[in-house]
């Protein structure tokens, strides 16, 4: 899921390159977090899956 999906503030990855983490609110998201999701749209020729965080 691209970085620019999650929203409410500008996410950057750390300095060891294991988390997102938000510039305002601090709040990290790291590889492996559950979350819950939407799927936004299917590309069977590309084989891709996009998604976004469920609202």
């Amino acid at each position: 899921m691209p970085a620019r999906s999650l929203r409410g503030d500008y996410y950057v990855l750390n300095d060891k390159g294991s988390a997102l983490v938000g510039r305002r609110s601090g709040r990290p998201f790291r590889l492996g977090d559950r979350m819950t999701v939407r799927v936004v749209r299917i590309d069977k020729l590309r084989g891709k899956v996009e998604l976004e965080p469920a609202r």
